[in-house]
């Protein structure tokens, strides 16, 4: 099981391996709620990174997850791509790219 603590520690190493170090310090916890949302992580307005609470079973999984949320705080608010993308646009793809190729999925599943 991942604790929330192992959550604020994944996600230190990430922004200092992979980010420079770069993103802000921000909450990151397990949400039972997410199930309603239909999503598996999200970046809310408040700066606040929240994981689905049934992935806490799988330190890969939460990982992915983190990841992808960690490229929405990179990217900010103001990054919204094109309509209908949920801010998943070109600068956001291509930044997954990036990490993909950085290693940062090595060894996750």
């Amino acid at each position: 099981m991942v604790s929330k603590k192992d959550l604020a520690s994944m996600y230190r190493k990430i922004n200092e391996r992979f980010f420079d170090g770069r993103l802000p310090t921000v909450s990151v916890r397990y949400s039972d709620d997410l199930i309603e949302e239909h999503a598996d992580g999200i970046y809310t307005l408040d700066g606040e990174i929240l994981i689905a609470s049934y992935l806490r079973v799988s330190y890969g999984l939460t990982q992915i997850v983190l990841i992808h949320e960690m490229v929405h705080v990179e990217l900010g608010d103001a990054y919204r791509g094109y309509p209908g993308d949920g801010g998943h646009g070109m600068r956001f793809q291509a930044r997954l790219v990036e990490l993909f190729n950085a290693g940062v999925y090595d060894n996750l599943l």
